[in-house]
């Protein structure tokens, strides 16, 4: 019985030591992580929901305004108490030129709840309505300096580039109990779309 109840101690650290691992990398990006005014990478995944093509590029969305790059994971504390507001996301914004696309970056031979088989899982339980596309290299995550999830970089399409204009968290919420809580995605693309000055955040 003692020997239980130290094991779920330990799992509940181990969690917490997680959760504040994400918070200090969001904290302590690297000088050379992209920033604004950067052009950010193409890319060609394999897509775990079958409502979209089984392999989803960033160039099929060459049409659109531009693109919310959502880096998420299924077992995530913070990916799943984010859910709910990457969908909104997608479905206040996919109209207006912004649709989400999310990228897995774990590497599923190190964590098994990462793999694509479970990510079809998460979607289906989920309702995902936008492609859920699996980084096992981690090449793409890589060249996007991910350091954390659910981390957002919005891409908005310049004379056939690819321009970053924001790259940071959903908002200052992660743990749904920010009563002062700052929208730093909506935000952004309400100024994109409404041609306005960007808001710079930290």
């Amino acid at each position: 019985m003692e020997a239980l109840r130290l094991k779920k101690v330990l799992l509940l650290v181990l969690g917490l030591c997680l959760l504040f691992t994400s918070v200090s990398r969001a904290q302590n990006k690297p000088a050379f992580a992209l920033k604004v005014g950067d052009t950010g990478f193409t890319f060609s995944l394999p897509n775990a929901n079958p409502a979209f093509a089984d392999t989803v590029s960033l160039e099929e969305y060459r049409f659109q305004k531009g693109v919310i790059l959502v880096f998420m994971t299924n077992g995530c504390y913070s990916c799943i108490l984010s859910k709910d507001r990457i969908k909104a996301l997608h479905t206040k914004f996919a109209g207006q030129g912004y649709p989400v696309i999310a990228i897995n970056p774990s590497n599923p031979k190190i964590e098994p709840e990462e793999t694509f088989v479970e990510m079809q899982k998460l979607i289906k339980k989920d309702g995902f309505n936008f492609p859920y596309l699996q980084d096992a290299s981690q090449q793409v995550s890589r060249q996007y300096n991910i350091t954390y999830t659910p981390e957002v970089c919005v891409l908005k399409r310049e004379n056939n580039l690819w321009v970053v204009k924001y790259i940071g968290p959903i908002d200052n919420d992660l743990k749904l109990n920010n009563k002062h809580r700052i929208n730093y995605v909506e935000n952004v693309l309400n100024a994109l779309i409404k041609g306005k000055e960007l808001p710079s955040y930290p």
